[in-house]
């Protein structure tokens, strides 16, 4: 009773049907949905008109390339003090066979660029677009050069097949385009103040409210109750802020703002189910949003989970610790494609590969720890029901009016 639309989501459900995903995917979209037990992973790959189903043994070699490579992603020096030519082929050895082993299959059956995955288990925590569709083309460690799948598919993720057939939200009630947070850390008093200074938040907060316009809470106005008041109101939500993740009840992590009045300055995921917004999108920057506790049937039970069933239709959130500078120079260009009217995944993508192809550090740690859950409409799309309404509605008024000016005109005798 608590959490009305949390239990909703999670009891109210009824058997997804195949057919129904089908029909909604169009015939530039596919969806691969993964299902792991402890020996076998089960691959259903659905696009417009065809359904397959294939098997994968998950045995000791899959499981410590998958290993290997997570723990990989995560090292933010690029394997440097372990010896990177020797860190950098093995990033390429294991994703590569990954690769080989659970997507090959699939996209071999498929003709699509656009997908939608639906990881489960330890696949939860792989960022897919970092895989290589083929082994290292290079003699030396060269990141950028690397045939990543991010480089050839449009890829967004769902918590579970029943969820992309959701229409969206509709957009009716947001006053601001944008609203972004960028809370400081610096003063001791705070709770959030054991959590390192983010150097790139403000800024990063800053250039996208330029590109959109709208408002944004900084340093000390970056206040929990800021954005509880706030938050319904924005098309676009950007939290640049730290996380704390409570590794043993999910319920209790949650996003370190700032203490205003009763609040105590922590956003809690529990609080987030009470809480009804209307963004289309929300974008976490911080750290590890994503992550959480793994429910069987569920997925990943995370801050962005929480996002979702607060109302949100899609989030972009991170898988580990990220850098803050790397996270402000793909935001600011995911901000510029999403304006252009670019689909929410193709504007992450392509935010993706200017950094890989513009940035001296490019090691996957940096870039593909973001990803987008839920719908891939374009944000300038995303109010023209609402927009289409107005109009036809002031196109009424004016007919009414010059129906009633013809209606009430006196009308003129002629003489005799």
């Amino acid at each position: 009773d608590q959490f009305p639309a949390y239990h909703d989501l999670k009891y109210n459900t009824s058997p997804t049907l195949i057919s129904d995903v089908r029909n909604r995917l169009s015939p530039t979209e596919a969806l691969i949905e993964y299902f792991v037990t402890d020996s076998i992973i089960y691959i259903i790959s659905i696009d417009h008109s065809k359904t397959f189903v294939d098997t994968v043994h998950w045995d000791a070699r899959l499981t410590q390339s998958l290993n290997n490579l997570l723990a990989s992603l995560i090292d933010p020096t690029g394997g440097e003090t372990a010896g990177s030519r020797e860190f950098y082929f093995a990033i390429v050895r294991d994703s590569h066979f990954i690769y080989q082993r659970i997507l090959r299959p699939a996209l071999a059956r498929l003709t699509t660029k656009d997908l939608t995955i639906i990881a489960d288990g330890k696949l939860s925590y792989l960022p897919f677009e970092v895989l290589a569709t083929s082994p290292a083309i290079t003699d030396a460690p060269d990141y950028s050069r690397l045939p990543y799948l991010v480089r050839t598919y449009e890829i967004r993720y769902a918590y579970s097949a029943s969820l992309t057939l959701e229409r969206m939200k509709p957009r009716s009630r947001y006053t601001q385009p944008f609203l972004g947070f960028a809370p400081s850390y610096n003063n001791m008093s705070e709770p959030g103040s054991f959590l390192a200074p983010l150097v790139h938040n403000r800024r990063e907060v800053q250039e996208a409210a330029d590109i959109w316009g709208g408002q944004m809470f900084v340093d000390s106005d970056a206040s929990e109750k800021a954005f509880k008041e706030n938050a319904v109101a924005a098309n676009i939500l950007h939290v640049a802020a730290h996380t704390v993740i409570d590794e043993i009840e999910y319920s209790n992590s949650g996003i370190a703002f700032l203490t205003e009045g009763q609040d105590d300055g922590f956003l809690y995921t529990y609080e987030l189910y009470a809480m009804d917004l209307n963004a289309d999108l929300a974008i976490l920057s911080g750290c590890e949003t994503g992550i959480g506790a793994e429910a069987r049937g569920e997925g990943m039970r995370s801050l962005a989970r929480a996002f979702k069933f607060a109302g949100c239709n899609s989030i972009v959130m991170s898988l580990w610790k990220v850098s803050d500078k790397a996270a402000r120079e793909i935001m600011n260009e995911f901000h510029k494609n999403l304006k252009s009217g670019m689909e929410k995944d193709e504007a992450l993508r392509q935010a993706k590969l200017t950094y890989l192809d513009n940035s001296q550090v490019v090691s996957p740690f940096y870039w593909s720890a973001f990803v987008l859950v839920g719908d891939d409409q374009p944000i300038n799309s995303s109010n023209r029901t609402l927009t289409f309404l107005i109009i036809i509605a002031g196109a009424i008024l004016i007919l009414a009016f010059v129906v009633r000016k013809k209606i009430m005109k006196p009308s003129r005798s002629v003489a005799a």
